[in-house]
């Protein structure tokens, strides 16, 4: 489950890198940071979108909506709930980077945002459920003052909170490659997203047919 967490945290970075830096600085997976960009907007500070940011908050809780709502239905066969939640997530990805192949226009932009926000909100509280304490692979702020209390509180960061710093250079890294990749557009980056769950769909499913009592 650790490795799940790892690689799509990593796929996070990657995500958010491509809305930031390339559809008018809105974030598709931080809302913390989407609602601080918001206010830049509706203050006219610089060359921001604040329809764009609305779109992605809406998609995104529209996405943490339906995912509650499909979690609570499959939640008894958890095998089968996570891997619909992998799977709704790769076609997703893969439908916005099929878009951002099209010509470049304000109204494809926000359905591009809102495909990934609702991405990014449907996993988050995916998650949420599977119970991983001080753990997200969206927000990494409660990931961080967990960290932070493991190593100074308890003085054991890698015993206790190893976990949460691999997530935080995760989403580093994961910001890096999505920024460098996006000079090749942002259906590459998207694309490169998408292949990643889609690896880690099968791999899932490969995992489940060797162990089927796991």
């Amino acid at each position: 489950m650790e490795l799940v967490l790892v690689v799509v945290t990593f796929v996070t970075g990657m995500v958010d890198a491509v809305t930031y830096l390339g559809f008018g600085h809105v974030f598709a997976a931080n809302m913390t940071g989407n609602i601080i960009v918001l206010g830049f907007a509706l203050a006219g500070a610089g060359d921001i979108s604040a329809t764009a940011s609305v779109v992605s908050l809406a998609a995104f809780i529209a996405g943490a909506a339906m995912s509650a709502r499909l979690s609570g239905a499959l939640q008894p066969t958890r095998h089968r709930w996570l891997l619909s939640m992998l799977s709704i997530e790769t076609v997703l990805l893969a439908s916005a980077a099929a878009l951002a192949l099209t010509r470049r226009a304000v109204s494809t932009d926000l359905l591009i945002v809102g495909l990934l926000a609702v991405a990014m909100g449907m996993r988050t509280v995916t998650v949420r459920r599977l119970g991983v304490s001080d753990v997200s692979t969206t927000v990494l702020t409660s990931t961080l003052a967990g960290l932070a209390a493991d190593a100074l509180l308890r003085g054991a960061p890698f015993r206790t909170g190893g976990v949460r710093l691999v997530i935080v250079m995760a989403m580093l890294l994961g910001a890096a490659t999505g920024a460098v990749l996006l000079g090749g557009g942002a259906a590459q980056v998207l694309g490169t997203c998408a292949g990643i769950v889609l690896l880690l769909t099968i791999g899932y499913v490969a995992a489940l047919w060797r162990h089927p009592s796991a």
